[in-house]
């Protein structure tokens, strides 16, 4: 006659009693005690990008502002549309490819990533300063 295994008082069998497994740290370390000094070069640093991107976005709604008033002036003059292509009731063909941009647009929209490209430049420059004063 074959007698019956329990496991072990606790759980499973590997594990000891609850109180004794130690607890696992989320994401498996520690979580980090700021000092007021790192904390404040974050949030620093993170109003720093933030006011990067409220420019940026500034910047995109002045365009589109100045396009929609483009446009309503091209409607009040009563300036043709361009004709659209037949399309079957689907959409477009597989092989229709989205219209290119004017060359205007294309140079605006260079110039702004050149400017977002010179601000991150601007600001990589500046953290390398930080830190070498840190080192000195």
């Amino acid at each position: 006659m074959t007698e019956e295994r329990k496991p072990p008082r606790g759980g499973y069998p590997q594990y000891p009693p609850w109180p004794m497994i130690p607890q696992p740290y989320p994401y498996g370390y520690p979580p980090m005690a700021f000092t007021p000094e790192d904390e404040l070069r974050m949030l620093e640093s993170y109003r720093d990008m933030l006011e990067a991107q409220r420019e940026m976005l500034e910047r995109e709604i002045a365009s589109v502002e100045e396009r929609i008033n483009e446009l309503q002036g091209m409607l009040e003059e009563g300036a043709p549309t361009p004709p659209q292509p037949p399309y079957p009731a689907w959409g477009p063909p597989f092989f229709w490819t989205p219209p290119t941009m004017t060359p205007e647009q294309e140079r605006m929209m260079l110039e702004q990533q050149a400017e977002a490209l010179e601000r991150q430049i601007e600001a990589i420059k500046k953290r390398l300063e930080e830190l070498k004063k840190g080192e000195s």
